[in-house]
């Protein structure tokens, strides 16, 4: 009895050492399974598939999603939300390890990022698709396919019209042709009101820092959210550009063109007016001599969803 005891536990360990060094092999739930969807997933059949975004076939309704992503965890949300606009996690069953909004999603398993997805997470979760906003590399997302899961890459906007599309993109996977766009409207429209400065809110022209000190000029998102409250002194030059300047001409761009003293440097949080202070040419304008700075959350320019409507509350705050 012993000695069978013992080779039946050689035999099982040696086929855990056989099977640990092979690729993950994702075992998908029942399709009765209701550990994720709710009343989303009632709502919806495969006759609104196939659909194609961002490249990607759908060709049957995603009734488990993992999105690696933050704004494409919040975006779900957001366009899932029910009809008293409250935003709740629908149908994701996993998430990104820095996915921390909107609470709903908390207690969701992570799985690693976009960039860097935990395969062996993934296989316990077993989505039907996967959502991000960064890209995999070609054997993670091959990997994904082979079990069976769609990868779905969709770039962050850098732009406002990007950030609509990106609503819409998501909206058509959880509903399908049919409904997608309608709903990725709908939830995009609060944003797009807000685009308008319904409010009023004017701080004059500005400059935004962004990350490594670099300034947003024509063409980015910081760029089309921030336009509605104030010219963009950056916007001489497009994309996101490093100050130059010398005592003669004052401040310029790399290519050469003048940069007017705005009324207000607008920051990314991550620094502090001393950090202006102490650089060779931000310390030159008017703005910081004087303390004219408005820090803002970057990271609703990097992770962008409907949270971009913070950036008029803090706005509000110094201009009032």
């Amino acid at each position: 009895m012993n000695k069978m005891f013992w080779i039946l536990l050689a035999a099982a360990a040696a086929c855990l050492v056989y099977f640990s060094g092979c690729s993950a092999v994702l075992v998908k739930p029942n399709d009765s399974d209701d550990s994720g969807g709710g009343e989303l997933a009632e709502q919806q059949t495969d006759a609104d598939y196939p659909v194609t975004v961002a490249g990607t076939e759908i060709d049957a309704f995603p009734r488990r999603l993992v999105t690696l992503t933050p704004s494409m965890t919040e975006i779900v949300c957001e366009v899932s939300a029910d009809g008293g606009g409250v935003a709740h996690a629908g149908r994701i069953t996993g998430r990104g390890d820095y996915c921390d909004y909107p609470p709903e999603v908390l207690p969701l398993p992570t799985a690693g990022s976009g960039a860097l997805p935990d395969i062996a997470k993934l296989s316990r979760i077993a989505p039907d698709a996967v959502l991000t906003s960064a890209p995999m590399s070609a054997k993670d997302e091959m990997l994904l396919l082979q079990n069976g899961v769609k990868v779905i890459y969709i770039p962050a906007p850098t732009d406002f019209s990007g950030l609509r599309d990106l609503y819409r993109d998501v909206g058509t996977v959880l509903f399908g042709k049919a409904l997608g766009v309608t709903r990725g409207d709908a939830a995009f429209q609060p944003l797009q009101e807000l685009s308008a400065n319904p409010h009023g809110y004017t701080i004059g022209s500005f400059l935004y820092v962004t990350e490594d000190m670099l300034f947003a000029g024509a063409g980015t998102l910081e760029d089309a959210v921030l336009t509605a409250y104030g010219v963009n002194a950056g916007g001489v030059t497009g994309g996101y550009s490093r100050l130059l300047g010398n005592p003669e001409r004052g401040v310029f761009t790399p290519d050469g063109s003048a940069v007017q003293e705005p009324d207000f440097i607008l920051l990314n949080n991550k620094y502090s007016i001393d950090d202006l202070r102490t650089d060779k040419y931000y310390s030159q304008l008017t703005a910081v001599v004087k303390g004219k700075v408005i820090r803002l959350n970057g990271a609703l320019f990097e992770s962008p969803s409907g949270r971009l409507a913070e950036i008029e509350k803090t706005i509000k705050i110094y201009i009032n």
